[in-house]
């Protein structure tokens, strides 16, 4: 092949390379927030809504958005790697009541690979709410 065919065949093969970086840019991450509930319990959960694997980390944080310490439910949610329909999620033990939020991370993916919700409780157990990420 000459030079010259090279160089002509060059911008017709970029093209499908270009287009596809692009959309793996678009993918590049999403993340998710819950409102804030007042409680002195949390639960932060996660299911894989996507037909493929999905990394994901969930974390709840108080509302000077200080990290909360938690513990994992099912393996936890620190770079887990869920299959479709797996879910995760990390508890917030009880700590006096205080107002917090949950943040949801999918590195490689988008919004609607995941669905996430944060549950908040009283100690005693007797109100609860529960709301979605978006």
């Amino acid at each position: 092949m000459t030079r010259t065919r090279m160089l002509l065949l060059l911008p017709i093969f970029s093209l499908p390379a270009m287009w596809a970086s692009q959309a793996v840019g678009q993918l590049t991450s999403a993340t998710l927030y819950t409102p804030p509930l007042w409680a002195d319990h949390f639960v932060c959960t996660v299911v894989n809504t996507s037909n493929t694997k999905r990394s994901v980390t969930a974390r709840i944080f108080d509302e000077s958005g200080a990290e909360i310490s938690t513990n994992p439910i099912a393996g936890g949610c620190t770079q887990a790697n869920l299959s479709p329909s797996q879910a995760c999620g990390v508890i917030a033990p009880s700590k006096g009541v205080r107002l917090a939020y949950c943040r949801i991370q999918v590195p490689l993916g988008s919004k609607l690979d995941v669905r996430g919700s944060l549950y908040g409780s009283t100690q005693n157990g007797l109100s609860a709410a529960v709301v979605p990420a978006e």
